[in-house]
């Protein structure tokens, strides 16, 4: 089980409490943010990490180099210049598997991978987002499906408030849909999966305790502090 963990982001927002590094190593609850994630998707299974890179790069090379460990491989692919969330797997498609989940570097969702890969196999799909159930979806922006699964639409922020499901920012893709985009600055979000909303895309609820946290702010990034450390209590 290959996981992909995109933590190349500038983390603009955070610099007021997080500036001394890229966000994805913020301290949070005793040790860096990336180390949490590597932990959790591990403990699922997930035996090959690749952290597509970029901002301070460097740094998270030096504090997860292969060998972190004993059963895990972990491989750096670092951008050059800022490259999306697509262009940076894009630019590290000979270092990817057939099929391989993604995960957003500033992001904690509990999710089954399973879920996600068996339904993704089981219809043939391009990918699948995990789907996770909010109050209010103005600040994320919602994801609508139809009764079979499939992403019909995406709803921009602030457009739409109240309940309803949003991107959760845990994929499950195949190779083939990174080979097929194009090279430079792509978003996966903007431009390759709206793309796809003819039936090639699913979208499900693949919770595994409902805990679910975006680090990107300070405000729930002062949250995260008290989620993970009664998570590993």
């Amino acid at each position: 089980m290959q996981m992909v963990v995109l933590c190349g982001g500038l983390g603009t927002r955070l610099r007021s409490v997080v500036a001394d590094r890229p966000k994805s190593l913020a301290l949070v609850a005793g040790k860096p943010f990336l180390e949490h994630l590597l932990d959790y998707y591990h403990r699922q299974g997930a035996t090959r990490f690749l952290l597509a890179t970029g901002y301070l790069s460097e740094q998270i090379e030096a504090t997860f180099p292969d060998g972190r460990f004993k059963d895990a491989s972990v491989t750096v692919s670092r951008e050059p210049d800022p490259l999306g969330t697509g262009g940076a797997l894009r630019l590290a498609k000979a270092l990817l598997e057939e099929d391989f989940f993604v995960v957003n570097g500033d992001t904690w969702m509990e999710c089954r991978l399973e879920t996600l890969r068996a339904f993704g196999r089981t219809h043939d799909l391009a990918g699948v987002l995990a789907l996770r159930a909010v109050d209010d979806v103005s600040r994320y922006g919602a994801v609508r499906v139809d009764e079979h699964g499939r992403i019909r639409a995406f709803v921009e922020k602030s457009a739409q408030s109240g309940p309803g499901n949003i991107n959760a920012g845990v994929y499950w893709l195949r190779r083939s849909l990174i080979e097929a985009m194009p090279d430079g600055k792509v978003s996966l979000e903007s431009h390759i999966f709206p793309t796809l909303l003819d039936g090639r895309l699913g979208g499900v609820s693949a919770g595994d305790g409902g805990r679910f946290i975006d680090i990107g702010i300070p405000e729930d990034f002062a949250r995260a502090q008290k989620l993970l450390a009664d998570l590993n209590t």
